[in-house]
């Protein structure tokens, strides 16, 4: 989301406007919370390091600029590999040495790509962007006006209240998940079996 806004806005320039993106999150923003980049190296993606980018190209279909950057492969060899072996840390840029178009990367590794992409991203964004980092909860949108289709104002968890906003984006990507209330029911047979271990759903990163 925030790579199109920048696009957009960059084939828009020169622009008599100021855009203020506010980005709400309270993980760091690019890997998030999925993504992080302290998970175990024993978690691999389902997809391919070639297939997996944050950038478009021309075989994109959609009415935005086509802006290319690195997919995940492509960075590996380009920026990681060509960069201090410290930059990325030791375990990615080794795990960059051994790559191969059609490994399975670990998600920690994945993690610092999309960290880099966000760097890339905000620091390539045009001079009439701004972009405002909240490392909190966003918990109660609302239209700033009885008008329909108005700004709207963005209540945060620390108290912080954003005004005047033109839009508001959910992207609510992987949210914790809280179980539902236990029904009276049956305890099927095979719970009772002593090699049976039940685990709550989450994601990957939280299994232990």
């Amino acid at each position: 989301m925030l790579e199109r806004i920048c696009a957009d806005e960059r084939a828009a320039a020169p622009s008599p406007r100021r855009v203020t993106i506010h980005l709400v999150d309270p993980c760091r923003p690019g890997a998030g919370r999925v993504w992080r980049t302290d998970q175990s190296r024993l978690l691999l993606m389902n997809t391919v390091a070639s297939q997996v980018t944050v950038f478009t190209d021309d075989t994109v279909t959609m009415r935005g600029p086509v802006e290319p950057g690195p997919d995940l492969y492509e960075w590996a060899r380009s920026v990681v590999l060509a960069s201090p072996a410290d930059r990325f840390g030791a375990a990615t840029y080794a795990e960059a040495a051994g790559l191969h178009p059609d490994a399975y990367p670990t998600r920690a590794f994945y993690g610092s790509y999309l960290e880099y992409c966000y760097r890339r991203i905000v620091r390539r964004a045009p001079a009439h962007c701004r972009v405002v980092e909240h490392r909190t909860y966003a918990v109660a949108p609302r239209d700033q006006s009885a008008a329909p289709g108005g700004p709207q104002v963005l209540t945060l968890a620390d108290g912080t209240r954003l005004r005047a906003l033109d839009a508001v984006v959910l992207a609510r990507g992987h949210v914790p998940l809280r179980e539902p209330a236990r029904r009276k029911r049956p305890i099927p047979a095979w719970r009772s079996w002593r090699s049976c271990s039940i685990r709550p759903r989450t994601w990957a990163a939280r299994r232990p």
